[in-house]
This record gives structure tokens, C-alpha cells and sequence, in this order.
């Protein structure tokens, strides 16, 4: 049966029960239109849609879209490999195949490995990226690589946040702000005053700058231009924005921006407006485990005959640097300066108070 291709079956799955047989056709039709499927990457995505069909069932309704239904400008491919494992794939007349296994496979990286803080409340908004992108290429080999990029590309999200639909929802007028490079009114200082420069009046207008991903979390960097001061609040639902209609330029502030990142470890204030040469030293199982990473722009890693590292960088002391000294305090050793080694002790001491509970 060949149908036309202009969305059809959009419609048709709004008017299909949703145990009818041939509802659950069309939407397995709908996911083929994002990339191959093999048996096993397909069950795991009905099973995500709360659809209760064993696998026999569903090779059946395989079975019958490859026979039977058809649309315009499409073909329905059953490939087998070796070992007789079979893929669908949708093929789009229109496309090309100019991606590479190594295209396909640091695409679905990105999008399958990319954190839940992202992902989750923007769902609809990737499936349509996944259609419109594999319908442009459905010609390159995606068979090749069904399973591992359905299947074995993951993220833990531990310790990330979770956001709302509201949430992005909210986001996105904040993004929209900033493209229009509008002022706007922190109406909530109270709950967030340990992030915002000390002259802060909360009358003063603000200057929203980027939106930045860290630690598991979405944060927004803000301009206070009476005082000529950068930094980052978290973002949630509880910062309370009053956008406006006044404008700023940007070209003003960005280069002060980027020298107030070089100024610090991550994204949380400094305790003071210093600068300081910082070095600590891990031990061997915190060495082979963290001599790799990324930590400031000025880092330089060295290891010695032993296999000790040694982390030195110039930046401001934070939340960040210490929360960090402290998850591997079991195997490090801050060399110096003597105030981060006594800020990062005091911590610890907060620490053992906190045995008593809380005051």
C-alpha cells in the first residue's frame, strides 16, 4: 500500500486507539523515521512507551511494514548481518550518504551521552532534530552501527539536576533575553545572596551574558554594571527575572567576561578579589585517575619518576576548588597557598561540628 509521505501518519496516530494494532504500526513507522532498528533496540523503545507487546508480536508488525506499507519518496530496508540479525531501515528517496560510521557514531555520542539536565523537558525538541538530520542522510551505512548507538552510549547523571517542563519553559524567555540583549530586575535577591557581588542593590538593573553548563547544571552569568562586577547564579524556576525592555551592548562586557572565567576554577564566586598560585600534589591512584582532566585554562600537570601528580594553576579561591580538594582529600595534598590550606581545613572542621547537628 503506498501512501503519500506529508505527515499521514501524524495524523493517523493522533486518531488510532492506542492498543489498535495498527496504531502501534504507525508508530513504530514514526521511529524508523529517526534511525534503523534492530529487534532489540526497538522492543527497549516501546518498552520506554509503556507499549506491552512481546517480541514475537512485534517482529509480526515488522514483518507487516515491510510487506504492506509503504509511503511516498520511501523504502522500508531489511538488512542481515552474519549472524542473521536483522535491521529495518528507512530510506528517504531525497537523501544523501555522506556520513561516515565515525559521523554517525560521535553524533549519537553527543545525543545519547549528553546530561539529563538538557535532554529531559526537551525531548519532543531532539526527536525532531533526529527525523530532520536522518531523513537529510538515511543513505549513510547507520545499519552498520544499530546497537551501540541505540543501545551502549549512556550518561549516570549522578548528582545532576533535574529540570521541569516549566523549567525550560522559563529558560528559554531567559535565552531570548539575552539574544535581545535586554536589562532585567533580580526580584529574589534574598535566596541568592552568596552568589551576587557585595555592593548589589536590588533596584539596580542586571545584565544577563551566557548560559552555561557545569557540574551537572545550568547557570547563568550576569553583568552588575554599577559596580562593573561578573557572576554566575544557578539556575531554577526560583530565580525570579523581571525582564525588561532596556537594552545594553554587549561588546561593552564580553571581553571582561572572559577575563573574569580566567580568573576563576569553575563557576562559583571567590572568596576574595585575589589571585593565587595553586598546587597540590595526588597520590598514585588519584594520579593515574585525574592527570587527564580539565581543570583551568592555566593548568599544567606534571608527574614525576614515581607517578605522583602535581596540578599547578593561577586562579581565585571558590566553592569549586575546595569541594574538589575535598572529594579526593583522601589523596591529595595541598602544597600551597597557606590560605586555601587553612579555607579547606576549616571545612573540614565545619565538618566534625556538624556531628553535634545542626545549629
Amino acid at each position: 500500500m503506498l501512501l503519500p509521505s506529508f505527515g499521514i501518519n501524524f495524523i493517523a496516530i493522533q486518531h488510532m486507539k492506542k492498543h489498535d494494532k495498527s496504531g502501534y504500526i504507525l508508530q513504530i513507522y514514526d521511529r524508523l523515521r529517526q534511525s534503523p532498528v534492530t529487534l532489540e533496540v526497538l522492543y527497549d523503545w516501546i518498552s520506554k512507551q509503556g507499549i506491552d507487546i512481546s517480541k514475537r508480536t512485534l517482529y509480526r508488525y515488522l514483518d507487516d511494514l515491510e510487506k504492506n506499507i509503504q509511503f511516498e519518496g520511501e523504502k522500508l530496508h531489511v538488512y542481515e548481518n552474519e549472524s542473521n540479525k536483522k535491521t529495518w531501515k528507512l530510506e528517504f528517496e531525497n537523501s544523501s550518504s555522506q556520513f561516515t560510521s565515525y559521523d554517525i557514531n560521535s553524533f549519537y555520542i553527543m545525543r545519547n551521552m549528553g546530561p539529563m539536565a538538557l535532554r529531559q523537558g526537551r525531548e519532543s525538541s531532539f526527536k525532531k532534530w533526529d527525523e530532520f538530520l536522518y531523513t537529510q542522510t538515511s543513505k549513510s551505512t547507520f545499519e552498520n552501527t544499530v546497537d551501540v548507538n541505540n543501545l551502549a552510549f549512556a550518561h549516570s547523571n549522578f548528582t545532576h539536576s533535574i529540570y521541569s517542563k516549566e523549567e525550560h519553559d522559563y529558560l528559554e524567555k531567559i535565552i531570548n533575553s539575552i539574544q535581545k540583549h535586554e536589562k532585567v530586575r533580580l526580584l529574589n535577591p534574598e535566596r541568592f545572596i552568596r552568589f551576587l557581588p557585595l555592593n548589589y542593590k536590588s533596584e539596580d538593573y542586571l545584565l544577563p551574558m551566557q548560559v552555561l553548563y557545569h557540574a551537572g547544571a545550568i547557570w547563568i552569568a550576569f553583568c552588575y554594571p554599577e559596580a562593573d562586577k561578573f557572576f554566575t547564579i544557578p539556575f531554577s524556576i526560583d530565580l525570579e527575572l523581571k525582564l525588561s525592555k532596556y537594552l545594553y551592548n554587549p561588546q561593552h562586557y564580553f571581553s571582561k567576561l572572559q577575563e573574569f572565567f580566567k580568573n576563576n576554577l569553575g563557576l562559583t564566586p571567590n572568596i576574595n578579589d585575589e589571585v593565587y598560585e595553586i598546587e597540590f600534589q595526588l597520590d598514585l591512584y588519584y594520579s593515574h585517575v585525574l592527570k587527564n582532566r580539565f581543570y583551568h585554562h592555566t593548568q599544567e600537570i606534571t608527574v614525576d619518576e614515581k607517578g605522583y601528580a602535581t596540578i599547578k594553576f593561577t586562579s581565585g579561591i571558590n566553592l569549586d576548588l575546595i569541594f574538589l580538594l575535598l572529594h579526593y582529600m583522601a589523596g591529595v595534598r595541598i602544597i600551597k597557598p597557606q590560605i586555601l590550606i587553612d579555607t579547606v581545613e576549616s571545612y573540614l572542621q565545619r565538618y566534625q561540628n556538624n556531628k553535634k547537628g545542626f545549629q
